[in-house]
């Protein structure tokens, strides 16, 4: 495993280079679209044949650009999947510190790993980020089927308080473990229970009727937020990018 981790490592490294070559190149296009600027204002000084030479240099430069965004979007691809190796390592450890150990720890780690995939895909949030909820349950002393549950449990718990996910994680859990919580400032009903030293199903069943289905909407409301942001971002991308180019043209 130690292996594994460092090929990460080395990966990440070479990601390092390869972006900065990208961005290298990014600047030097931009000086090629300054270029065919300067070309076109001096075919439109009298020289008609050099502006349907910047026309097809601009052409070119166009699929350029939007080949090295692709290439970009490939890159942050890859560093998404480089965080998620180190997760996964992280929530690893914490399962060998519990006593997992051969294909027992492999199938547990496959089994998370894919549970956090499905709950990704219904709540809109990184499975990352459910996974280093997991890794805070095993390192707090829960089973692993205590885990998952509660896991889902503070996802809808983080969405509805505004909390984010691991504080949520450490809260539920204290509520169960001491009865220590500040969720009790917020819940009524989460206080007189503990009050009344209910037991840990009737304070799950609880929070789960209560605050149910909070993680699945609001991911919802993230997951369009997510691709407005996205399509700003590329449209300003090509702005910056290919404004020489669109100068070249219009101006």
């Amino acid at each position: 495993m130690a292996d594994r981790l460092q090929v990460v490592y080395e990966i990440q490294a070479k990601v390092d280079k390869f972006e900065e070559a990208i961005n290298k190149t990014k600047n030097s296009l931009k000086s090629v679209g300054q270029e065919i600027n300067n070309v076109n204002k001096t075919g439109k000084a009298g020289f008609g044949g050099l502006g349907g030479i910047a026309g097809s240099l601009s052409s070119v430069f166009s699929k350029l650009s939007v080949a090295i965004i692709g290439v970009a979007g490939a890159i942050q691809s890859l560093r998404q999947g480089i965080e998620s190796l180190v997760v996964l390592k992280q929530l690893e450890v914490a399962l060998k510190n519990a006593g997992f150990a051969g294909n027992e720890l492999r199938e547990t780690l496959n089994a998370l790993s894919e549970e956090a995939d499905k709950l990704s895909n219904i709540m809109g949030i990184d499975d990352e980020a459910i996974i280093k909820m997991y890794q805070l349950g095993i390192q707090m002393g829960l089973t692993v089927d205590q885990t998952k549950e509660l896991t889902k449990v503070s996802l809808n718990v983080a969405r509805a308080f505004g909390l984010d996910f691991e504080t949520a994680m450490t809260q539920v859990v204290r509520v169960l473990q001491t009865g220590e919580t500040f969720l009790t400032r917020y819940d009524s009903r989460l206080k007189a229970l503990i009050e009344t030293k209910a037991d840990n199903a009737k304070i799950v069943e609880h929070l789960t009727k209560t605050y149910g289905g909070m993680a699945e909407e609001v991911g919802k409301i993230d997951v369009m937020q997510k691709v407005i942001t996205q399509f700003n971002n590329l449209i300003e991308q090509l702005g910056i990018t290919l404004y020489p180019v669109v100068s070249a043209v219009l101006g």
